[in-house]
């Protein structure tokens, strides 16, 4: 019973979260500076009223033949809540699996700050078991996102793609 109900809390708030970065990235957001471009380490979006800086971590890319890895950063000025109002944060670390062969992604894991920029105490954070590949909307920050990816090399050959996806770590600070 509690399995299932931890998996439906879980399932629950993915997908509160993958609602609240489409819901954020839809709402007209200008880029200041251009995904494409792998030595660029940030894109800040800014919202009516709040503003949402994101951040995306290049150094993080990995891309083995059509999937590849990469994780971001978001940071609010003030508090957000997830779903029924669960897990208080003020910065979202996502890591998105990306498939290059339909252009899609998935969220792979995640880490709630109380902080902005990714500090403070971990509000909560998880992975999923197994990854569910969505599109990504036009104009979004992950349309964007999965462009840039798929549009660079594959950083390695891989004999073993399957054990690529779910194997990943969560960057240092």
């Amino acid at each position: 019973m509690n399995s299932i109900r931890s998996m439906t809390t879980s399932l629950a708030v993915v997908v509160a979260l993958t609602t609240s970065v489409n819901i954020q990235a839809q709402s007209a957001p200008t880029l200041v500076t251009s995904l494409v471009e792998p030595g660029t380490s940030n894109t800040a979006t800014k919202q009516q009223q709040d503003e949402v800086i994101t951040t995306v971590d290049w150094k993080s890319f990995d891309r083995v033949g059509n999937h590849a890895r990469i994780w971001l950063l978001r940071s609010f000025t003030e508090t957000t809540l997830l779903g029924h109002e669960l897990y208080p944060h003020r910065s979202q670390r996502i890591q998105y699996v990306i498939d290059c062969t339909d252009r899609s992604y998935a969220l792979s894991q995640w880490v709630l700050t109380d902080g902005e920029n990714g500090a403070g105490e971990v509000v909560w954070a998880d992975r999923n078991s197994a990854l569910s590949f969505v599109k990504a909307a036009k104009g979004t920050i992950e349309a964007g996102v999965v462009h840039a990816a798929c549009s660079m090399e594959p950083t390695r050959v891989s004999e073993h793609q399957l054990r690529f996806l779910l194997d990943s770590s969560p960057p240092s600070n």
